[in-house]
């Protein structure tokens, strides 16, 4: 699949969680050339804002992607999932793709209720009393830097909680591998939904787990 037509299935991806009332907020992705031979897609971004945030992941930071837009889809929970990939040629060369879920516990009811934005909610009435309201919640992020393989930084890994903890898995991830995992395990309403599945089509992915890999715990799926 080129990068143009994956730009294109993960904005209709987006839209399909918006039509179906899964989602707050989806943005339009776009495709911009790096070289003559490398492609990046992210969603439609300022240049200016950072991307860079804590890890462990800090309460500013959650709030700081949502003032800024710095996301794919924001889910109706205050979930966020982040997708970015660069292609050199018709190959995947590094990929980022994370899942921010949301440090408050936030209700459909309380989004029903309240006459403004997600961020505005936060503000108003979970700031004054974090002590009681902020939830310890991890992003999980995989990556696939294969240029940084090392022993300690698996080609494709899963970061959770920590810098130092990067999971080894098996491949890079295609978009409708990751929407599935996290789907699957955060979204089961979502998940169970069949427009959403059949939205979704998967593919067997070139295995990239080096001898040393295979030795520790590590991510793996089939699409049998």
């Amino acid at each position: 699949m080129s990068i143009e037509a994956l730009c294109r299935r993960v904005t209709g991806f987006g839209f399909q969680l918006l039509a179906n009332d899964f989602a707050l907020d989806a943005r339009q992705h776009k495709v911009d050339r790096l070289s003559a031979r490398q492609k990046a897609l992210m969603w439609s971004r300022n240049p200016l804002n950072s991307l860079m945030s804590g890890n462990p992941a800090r309460l500013v930071d959650y709030l700081t992607i949502l003032e800024n837009q710095e996301y794919s889809y924001l889910m109706r929970d205050g979930g966020v999932f982040q997708i970015s990939y660069v292609f050199n040629g018709a190959e995947i060369e590094r990929h980022r793709l994370c899942f921010h879920p949301c440090p408050f516990a936030i209700t459909s009811r309380d989004i029903r209720n309240f006459e403004g934005g997600l961020l505005e909610l936060i503000q108003h009435s979970f700031m004054d009393r974090l002590e009681d309201s902020v939830l310890m919640r991890t992003p999980i992020r995989f990556d696939f830097a294969p240029d940084q393989a090392a022993a300690s930084h698996p080609a494709s890994h899963i970061t959770l909680n920590d810098p130092s903890c990067r999971v080894p898995a098996r491949c890079p991830l295609a978009f409708d591998t990751f929407m599935k995992f996290i789907l699957e395990n955060f979204y089961s309403d979502v998940w169970e939904h069949p427009k959403i599945r059949e939205a979704l089509v998967f593919r067997q992915e070139v295995e990239c787990l080096s001898q040393q890999d295979r030795t520790r715990a590590h991510l793996s799926w089939s699409h049998a």
